[in-house]
């Protein structure tokens, strides 16, 4: 029986990744749940296992290569010497020949700048892989428009994301070419482009190229704000009760439970009991199909050292009370900053949570995270002053105060649907139980 072993869905914005090591050799026995290789992301690291008992029989890439998402690794066989055949279209086989340029077409100039790429007009010494060359061809890409593509895989190589990230910024430019065009009557105007501003070095500017993973992030911004027309609504919400329960608990929480108990899992409760009653917002649109979710997954926009961003998940963070909430928050959270998050842990959310009130900010319009339909930010808790009703008389207080924005895809949700949903969340925090133990 032949066993294939394929690398797995990553998480969203993720369609490649390096494989580190081999673990494994052609021969060797291996049980199930046995590592096979090591993978790396911008993101996460991680071992890919086997799925049963076999054999290794043969292994389709190599070190430092970037399968895709769904292509097979390695075959492992149940019995040490069976036969097999690789259906090269079926089993999505990259071919991965050594490139070598063609003789006299390495030299600078023997083609135009201007001139389309093709197989057999390449002038770089540059290892460009046969997708990259698939790419190059499709887009009309030129000679000298590949030449130009800063690499970021081994040995400078052109990678996926920065042929993407290139087409990318080539179509703003196009757009935005187009537009000064069309307003332009009179007067002829130039786009001055960051490319044309680094031939000529100026003291008074710095110029620090992004890192692969902050384009990455950038590229998913754009994606989500291009896919999901978003809106958001936001709330002010007296949260005087849940500050001052948290306050009385707090010490006594940490000595039970040996963690520190923040405002943030007594807020992930209140998106949870919300969630529950307004499922269609736990969800996500797949063509003309509203897909929602049983399991409420919760994302907490986590931000690290680096200025870089991840969101770690909470798996099933409805069935967890709230000892559970701030176990899973904070050892996710942790992990996430020294980068020790698992695959599966920055996988499947169904709703996220950023707390911009963290850098005492009082609220923002987050972006969405793609697939979810739906993203909520919470302010700082702040003092003010509140009108408060007693009897038939109204007077003055101070209150703890908090903000919540929620910004959500208007392709599903309106804004009845959104603010009704965000209505609940502000009143179970007002009406939070102030009695309760821990």
């Amino acid at each position: 029986m032949i066993i294939e072993v394929r690398l797995p869905a990553m998480g969203e914005g993720i369609t490649d990744a390096r494989l580190s090591r081999w673990l494994v050799k052609p021969g060797d026995y291996v049980k199930k749940d046995a590592p096979l290789l090591e993978i790396s992301t911008d993101k996460v690291d991680s071992e890919i296992v086997a799925p049963s008992d076999g054999y290794v029989q043969k292994l389709l890439f190599k070190e430092d290569d970037l399968p895709k998402i769904g292509e097979l690794l390695v075959i492992l066989t149940s019995e040490q010497n069976e036969v097999f055949e690789i259906n090269n279209q079926k089993q999505l086989l990259r071919p991965t020949p050594d490139f070598k340029p063609i003789s006299g077409r390495g030299i600078p100039g023997k083609l135009q700048k201007d001139e389309p790429f093709t197989e057999k007009k390449n002038i770089s010494y540059r290892y460009i892989s046969p997708f990259i060359r698939t790419i190059a061809i499709q887009e009309n890409i030129t000679v000298d428009e590949l030449e130009s593509i800063p690499g970021t895989g081994l040995d400078k190589r052109i990678t996926k994301d920065d042929i993407f990230l290139f087409l990318e910024e080539r179509s703003v430019e196009e757009i935005h070419s187009t537009i000064i065009t069309s307003n332009s009557v009179k007067q002829e105007t130039k786009a001055v482009l960051p490319i044309e501003l680094l031939k000529e070095p100026r003291e008074d500017i710095e110029y620090q190229e992004l890192s692969r993973m902050r384009k990455m992030i950038a590229a998913n911004m754009i994606r989500s704000k291009n896919t999901s027309p978003h809106v958001s609504s936001f709330v002010e919400v007296n949260v005087t009760k849940l500050v001052r329960w948290r306050n009385k608990v707090k010490q006594r929480f940490g000595e039970q439970y040996k963690e520190n108990l923040t405002f943030l899992p007594l807020f992930i409760e209140a998106v949870i009991n919300a969630l529950k009653n307004f499922p269609t917002i736990n969800a996500s649109l797949e063509g003309d199909f509203l897909v929602i979710k049983k399991n409420i997954n919760i994302g907490i926009a986590t931000a690290l050292a680096d200025g870089n961003l991840i969101v770690p998940v909470i798996s099933k963070a409805d069935m967890l009370d709230l000892s559970g909430l701030v176990k899973q928050m904070n050892d996710l959270t942790n992990r996430a900053r020294e980068s020790a998050l698992l695959l599966s842990e920055i996988q499947g959310g169904t709703f996220t949570i950023t707390n911009v009130g963290s850098v005492g900010n009082t609220g923002g319009t987050p972006i969405i995270r793609q697939p979810e339909l739906a993203i909520l930010a919470i302010g700082s808790i702040n003092k003010k002053p509140v009108a408060v009703k007693n009897g038939e008389q109204y007077g003055i207080a101070v209150a703890d105060v908090v903000e919540l924005w929620l910004s959500y895809d208007h392709r599903i949700i309106d804004g009845a649907l959104g603010g009704s949903f965000l209505k609940h969340i502000a009143e179970y925090l007002e009406d939070f139980d102030d009695t309760r133990s821990v």
